[in-house]
């Protein structure tokens, strides 16, 4: 009887243990895309030529994308990874490995922000991208990763 009750104090331990040990996936990826003026706009708004603009600028497809996504619980992330691709199984665009409240600017340009749990990902800004594809996934020290979780921009 004390065997079968320090096997289910072990298990029930192991158990308790397994289940700190997994990580929240969070419920979803929020993507903002923010139009930005080239060079190539200014140039021709300095200009005095006889044309609509607003056609013009209509035209340009130059956005900042940050990808945002609320986090379920920290307790030992190690990492968030992102992916970008022009479609799922497409050419790849982007790839990051965010460290878990490490820096604030990434040497691709790209940033990250941290506000108690809501995580934002300045990717950059990208020409005439008119549809993608992102995968987000959170890692621990350990290794483990979350479930991964995915946006395309043709569904939203």
């Amino acid at each position: 009887m004390k065997i079968l009750k320090i096997a289910i104090c072990v298990l029930t331990l192991f158990g308790v243990l397994e289940l700190n040990a997994q990580i929240a996936t969070p419920a979803k990826i929020e993507v903002f895309k923010t139009f930005v003026e080239n060079s190539d706009t200014n140039a021709v708004a300095n200009m005095d030529f006889l044309m609509d603009l607003d056609a013009f600028l209509a035209e340009q497809n130059d956005f900042e994308i940050t990808v945002v996504t609320e986090l379920l619980d920290t307790v030992g992330l190690d990492s968030i990874k992102l992916n970008v691709w022009t479609e799922e199984g497409g050419e790849e665009l982007f790839t990051q490995i965010y460290e878990f409240d490490g820096p604030l600017l990434y040497p691709n340009g790209s940033t990250y922000k941290r506000e108690e749990l809501i995580v934002y990902l300045n990717i950059g800004t990208y020409y005439d991208l008119e549809q993608f594809y992102i995968e987000l996934q959170l890692s621990n020290a350990n290794g483990e990763t979350s479930e991964r979780i995915y946006y395309d921009s043709e569904i939203d």
